[in-house]
């Protein structure tokens, strides 16, 4: 995996990057005429897809709001596990059944169908690729043994009831699979395009403090940069979330998902983030039976936001 793809680039968070980067851009805009005359590269055109890429960076799906779906497909998933591991117990028993009189056979006919994937895939959370492979091995073994030793003690639909369920099973994890591989590489372009809009900031910022006046180059850092856009402790997020009859909601899930921050409103619908950082985030408000709400919302340095939300019936 390329290095850029491991690690970010930078020490802070995405929401901080992105405000850093905006601040950054915005004062080599205000002097635009100066630092072009001293590195022509600095034209309108130039700054103004530098500031694009921070907007597209921003845009890009990050991990805790492309996971929705997979989430969504994990919860499906472990509906067909729950179908489908019974069948494979019901298989179980019929091999003991067929070797009741030569016990020693069992474990081995057991362990041919499967059996030592079954600690991994039944788990409170399976190995999903485990009860693949149980449910396939088990399969397997019917197909090869249905006319033999099982004839005598298989129900007559067992086969194709087991098929069904096992192909339920095996379509929801494709599903997930395929999700889960999307997910990671949404997270991957992200993360590339994150370290994109950083490098070229820190390109431009010794451009920037050759054309500022004496006693104010210092602002031409990264750290200078993040102080005023982040001060943890001097901003907030708070509010209230009701229905469409303005009811208040309790237990709504709000979500920070640059900072995978959660809390949940109170009996009378308020919720508060506390003391966070400012900058610019993803909040994700999720209730069962109500439509989620996602929305980028900025804080301010120094500010406490107040935000209200009212959801609408799912």
């Amino acid at each position: 995996m390329p290095e850029e793809l491991e690690h970010a680039h930078f020490s802070c968070t995405q929401a901080e990057l992105y405000s850093i980067c905006d601040l950054g851009w915005n004062m080599v805009n205000d002097r635009q005429l100066t630092m072009a005359g001293r590195f022509p590269i600095y034209t309108p055109t130039y700054i103004t897809d530098r500031k694009a890429d921070i907007d597209a960076a921003r845009n890009l799906p990050d991990f805790q709001n492309s996971s929705e779906l997979s989430e969504e497909d994990r919860v499906i998933l472990m509906s067909r596990a729950g179908d489908a591991i019974p069948f494979w117990d019901v298989l179980e028993r019929y091999i003991n059944q067929a070797f009741a009189s030569n016990k020693g056979l069992i474990k081995p006919n057991v362990e041919a169908a499967g059996k030592l994937f079954y600690e991994k895939a039944t788990r409170q959370e399976p190995n999903w690729e485990d009860l693949k492979m149980m449910l396939k091995d088990g399969n397997d073994y019917i197909t090869a043994n249905v006319g033999g030793v099982l004839a005598p003690v298989i129900a007559p639909s067992f086969q194709a009831d087991y098929i069904i369920q096992k192909d339920a099973y095996d379509l929801a994890y494709d599903t997930f699979i395929l999700e889960k591989t999307a997910h990671i590489e949404d997270t991957s372009a992200k993360r590339v395009a994150n370290n994109g809009i950083y490098d070229v900031l820190m390109a431009m910022l010794p451009d920037l403090k050759i054309i500022l006046p004496a006693g104010t180059k210092h602002q031409a850092t990264f750290k200078f940069l993040k102080d005023q856009v982040s001060s943890a402790g001097s901003a907030g997020l708070k509010g209230k979330v009701t229905d469409a009859s303005s009811a208040a909601i309790t237990g709504v899930s709000l979500m920070l998902a640059e900072l995978s921050l959660t809390v949940l409103t109170n009996a009378s619908g308020d919720y508060d983030f506390g003391n966070i950082a400012s900058g610019t985030y993803t909040l994700v408000i999720t209730k069962a039976g109500y439509q989620s709400v996602t929305e980028s919302v900025v804080i301010l340095v120094g500010t406490t936001s107040t935000k209200n939300y009212q959801l609408a019936g799912a």
